[in-house]
């Protein structure tokens, strides 16, 4: 036990044992308390209906790219105290790309409360939105921005062990947002990998997925390979309901995707494979951990 206001690293302490942080906790609450009221879903807390709807006043919604703003507006702050939370809201552009964010504090702010988070969630109907928790100085991606009908972006303050002093002000940011595929700051190129390793399981469809965002109109193929040089799968040929192996020109992302599969529709063993990604006349090597739990 420690005295004085320890209530936040007391929290941070029991779910840190739990597998995750007070930080993650806090970004997900944040986000739940969008879905209030009549904004209420079912993967939302029991009691989300009967609480007032959340009121955004310091909220606005964006809908042209790029752009450039602070919270210090005339006649709309959305400076958030500490430990509150600004929420922004950002439609989806006409066609695919890849936004970025840059989000930082305003320069005469004290230095001595840096402790920022930044929550981004996607919005797709009632679904569970896709959450990402991210610290402030990051530059904060967005790929497939046009596979949601919202992105919010929620900026808080966060500090595990605040004074009573941090509570007597309120805190500014600036942001701006930034099309990188249309701007050309960005070449075609892998976004995200994940489902790797990838386990094959009995009754269960894994797959290992890459985004690929692609600045110009060009094709991208996915092909696997084992570690000696023989192609496992790969190409138009291969593409089926479970296996995205090639898609043609397009400016989009991109999701390639591999259930673990030969050419002919068999696991494939235990091991490490190469995934061959071509884009153009550029291509990344990528490893893949395969464990299969069928065999």
């Amino acid at each position: 036990e420690v005295d004085g206001f320890n209530t936040f690293a007391a929290f941070d302490s029991v779910l840190t044992r739990r597998g995750t942080t007070f930080r993650d906790a806090w970004g997900e609450f944040l986000v739940w308390n969008y879905f209030t009221g009549d904004r209420a879903v079912s993967w939302n807390y029991d009691e989300a209906a009967a609480y007032p709807e959340l009121a955004l006043p310091n909220s606005l919604r964006y809908d042209n790219f790029p752009i450039a703003d602070t919270s210090d507006v005339t006649n709309y702050p959305k400076s958030p105290d500490e430990l509150a939370a600004a929420y922004l809201r950002f439609g989806p552009v006409a066609s695919d790309t890849a936004l970025t964010f840059k989000i930082a504090v305003n320069p005469h702010q004290p230095a001595n409360f840096e402790d920022w988070t930044v929550v981004t969630a996607g919005l797709t109907g009632a679904l569970k939105p896709d959450i990402q928790v991210w610290d402030i100085f990051e530059t904060i991606e967005v790929p497939g921005w046009d596979a949601f009908d919202e992105i919010l972006v929620i900026a808080t303050p966060f500090k595990l062990q605040p004074t009573p002093d941090d509570f007597d002000r309120r805190l500014g940011f600036r942001f701006e947002v930034a099309d990188t595929l249309a701007s050309g700051g960005s070449r075609t190129a892998i976004r995200k990998v994940y489902s790797n390793p990838l386990e094959l399981s009995a009754g269960v469809q894994s797959v290992f997925q890459i985004d690929v965002s692609r600045a110009d109109a060009v094709p991208v193929t996915l092909r696997i390979y084992t570690l000696d040089g023989r192609e496992v799968r790969g190409g138009a040929k291969d593409n089926d309901a479970a296996n995205l192996m090639h898609l043609e020109a397009g400016r989009t992302t991109a999701t390639m995707r591999w259930n673990g599969t030969t050419s002919a529709g068999e696991p494939v063993a235990t091991g490490v494979y190469l995934a061959l990604v071509q884009f153009g006349n550029q291509s990344e090597v990528l490893k893949v951990a395969v464990k299969n739990r069928i065999q």
